[in-house]
């Protein structure tokens, strides 16, 4: 799961000068909140993404079964 490096992606972007590294980042959250806050907000994006592929999929089916008719 990405979930650690998107949230140093996301966190660096909005304070650049503050890290050097994802890994810095990394390595100063996990001391100051722990494994439990590399993950904070992993279940949004878990269902983000989840709800993503279901529209893509029914986009497709729909898509395929409207195209196959023709």
């Amino acid at each position: 799961m990405n979930a650690p490096f998107e949230l140093a992606e996301r966190r660096m972007a909005a304070n650049p000068p503050l890290y050097k590294s994802a890994e810095e980042y990394l390595s100063k959250l996990h001391q100051k909140e722990g494994l439990r806050g590399l993950y904070k907000g992993a279940g949004y994006r878990v269902f983000r993404n989840g709800l993503n592929a279901a529209i893509a999929f029914s986009v497709y089916d729909f898509s395929y079964n409207l195209l196959k008719e023709i």
